[in-house]
């Protein structure tokens, strides 16, 4: 899925895209992304003016940015929707450390793409159980209903890792993001909504790794032991819902318009961590 919907631009490909951004930002001080359509900039990004979006926005103070969760079950999809999971937003665009006014990944210079793609990595990390924990969450939620819209291995299989508490890399899993920006054939805004969010899921990195761990489980939520088929019906779940999401994605015309987070900052020049 991770290699049909996205992928991971270049130097030059960078370059092209923080440079289109600049020529959007009007005299007014208004971002103008399509013709004839205007966002004005404000001192708060769009998603805080929104109030039916404040009950799912998780925040803290000291923090460049917040987690949002999506309106839909993380892994669903349905008729007109199709989700990864929760999004992670900048909070403000009159932020020293991202520019005022900043509507996208790539805007400023290459550099200034690169320090705001460490921090949103570098949030990631710090809050990756509580990210995970929040997923879970929204999938218990959709387990408990008449027609659940999540396969029940992929609820339960996530739901023992993250009680678990473990380092999700330990696990076998991780998460991964993705964003919006312009689209590299036409050059129009793949992205809805101007301000920065970059939309992450769970998956399972390594299911060897993940396969052992749950095999291993011995606390009391998992006694006995898992059985060969009850994890394999974990991983045919998984396998068969993130068939099914990547195929809605495709159908809704995301092929290759993802930017993947991960490798980029990972084919990043010299790429490191903030902490």
């Amino acid at each position: 899925m991770i290699s049909a919907i996205s992928y991971t631009p270049d130097e030059f490909q960078i370059n092209m895209l923080w440079f289109k951004s600049a020529g959007t930002i009007t005299d007014t001080g208004c971002v103008s992304v399509k013709p004839g359509v205007e966002f004005p900039m404000t001192t708060r990004t769009v998603f805080f003016d929104i109030p039916s979006l404040i009950d799912r926005i998780k925040t803290h103070p000291e923090e460049s940015f917040f987690v949002m969760k999506d309106r839909h079950t993380p892994f669903s999809c349905g008729e007109g929707h199709a989700t990864m999971g929760p999004n992670l937003l900048l909070k403000r665009f009159d932020d020293k450390t991202f520019g005022i006014d900043r509507f996208n990944l790539f805007q400023y210079s290459f550099e200034q793409v690169r320090i705001m793609l460490a921090h949103v990595m570098d949030f990631r990390q710090r809050n990756e159980m509580a990210i995970l924990g929040g997923i879970v969450e929204d999938l218990r939620i959709d387990s408990n209903l008449p027609q659940p819209l999540v396969s029940p291995g992929v609820v339960q299989m996530l739901e023992l890792c993250y009680r678990s508490g473990r380092n999700l890399q330990a696990m076998g899993i991780g998460l991964r993001s993705f964003c919006q920006t312009w689209d590299m054939d036409s050059g129009l805004p793949n992205f809805s909504v101007a301000s920065p969010h970059f939309q992450t899921r769970v998956y399972v990195s390594d299911a060897s790794q993940l396969y052992a761990f749950l095999s291993g489980l011995q606390y009391p939520d998992c006694s006995p032991a898992l059985t060969i088929k009850e994890i394999d019906v974990m991983f045919w779940d998984y396998s068969v819902t993130v068939g099914k999401l990547q195929a809605a994605f495709i159908a809704k015309g995301y092929s290759n318009k993802f930017v993947d987070l991960d490798m980029m900052f990972k084919s990043w020049p010299g790429h490191r961590m903030l902490s």
